[in-house]
């Protein structure tokens, strides 16, 4: 697997005036809410208000029913094979960058790779795992053949065009309005910085059986509150990067994504109106009568494979 495209994607861009006013921080108004935003989010099953809404359960947020099971009763389900994928990828690639670029300490990539081992082993042994049609070690060692290539092809690429890693899994906390008693949350996996420009940019590892489509990186909603994180903190982003892997055939595919000021207040607005959603719905039916199923039907976690209540949806009592 060649490096090129990767280090051209990762190459520091040209300061023109153009470009440095248009990457000058953005400095957000507060949102204008059509509707009164709740001060509380909803409570779970242990009479616990929810206090931040992560990335994660916004991804959640598209299936009522499928919030209300997951975020509220505490009924996740199974793992899947894609989840242990990236958990397992990441603890290697990040203990390595950890130990070599913040760290100055020396970890080979077999020493990386003997902790996705670990991570695998592990995971297994304490939770099950739908591998679907894939056989356990094949998968795993589809995992190490990224892992692998990533830090032997692409960490060497970012370093060598000019780029520091100045943090791994950074978090941090965005609140639409100071009187409300949670937040919005998020970690950014890897934060590079750029001396020479100024720049910073996030890189995010995807180990799946499939890669990210082009689309789907200008939408995703991850990445729109991380760039508005970077915005808010008065950080000049260069861009917000998904690393993808197919794992299956061992491709890479580096899809960089910025963003708007009117799309990041799209996406707040967004969040806005999921939430005014899932605390209506708390307040008419409560925790335990099922709240509405999702109506987009195509949506490609509407199914067996990959939803983790689906045996409490009415399509899989039916399916």
């Amino acid at each position: 697997m060649a490096a090129t495209a990767v280090a051209a994607a990762a190459e520091a861009p040209e300061l023109s005036d153009e470009f440095v006013q248009r990457f000058q921080p953005i400095r957000f108004e507060p949102v204008p809410f059509a509707m009164e935003m709740p001060v509380r989010l909803p409570q779970d099953i242990n009479g616990r208000h929810l206090p931040v809404l992560s990335k994660s359960a916004m991804e959640d947020i598209w299936c009522p029913l499928r919030f209300q099971q997951r975020r509220l009763l505490k009924k996740y389900g199974h793992s899947s094979v894609d989840l242990l994928a990236g958990n397992a990828g990441e603890a290697g690639i990040e203990a390595m960058l950890d130990a070599n670029l913040l760290r100055g300490q020396r970890m080979s990539i077999a020493d990386a790779l003997d902790i996705v081992d670990d991570v695998w082993v592990k995971t297994l042994r304490t939770e099950y795992v739908d591998f679907r049609d894939e056989r356990p070690s094949v998968a795993r060692d589809q995992v190490k053949v990224c892992v692998r290539h990533y830090l032997k092809e692409v960490v060497p690429s970012i370093v060598g065009a000019g780029w520091r890693l100045v943090a791994l899994q950074h978090g941090f906390n965005e609140y639409l309005a100071p009187h409300l008693r949670w937040s919005v949350n998020g970690v950014i996996d890897q934060v590079w910085h750029h001396p020479e420009t100024g720049l910073y940019q996030f890189r995010d590892t995807k180990i799946r059986r499939s890669d990210m489509q082009a689309w789907r990186a200008h939408r995703d909603r991850q990445a729109s509150l991380y760039v508005s994180a970077a915005h808010r903190a008065g950080l000049l982003l260069d861009a917000f990067y998904f690393d993808s892997y197919n794992r299956k055939i061992g491709t890479l595919k580096v899809l960089r994504t910025t963003r708007t000021a009117r799309a990041i207040t799209e996406t707040w607005a967004t969040v806005q109106s999921a939430v005014v959603q899932i605390t209506t719905f708390n307040d008419r039916l409560g925790l335990h009568t099922p709240w509405p199923m999702t109506l987009d039907h195509e949506h490609w976690r509407c199914s067996q494979a990959y939803c983790s209540v689906w045996s409490a949806c009415p399509r899989g009592q039916v399916a």
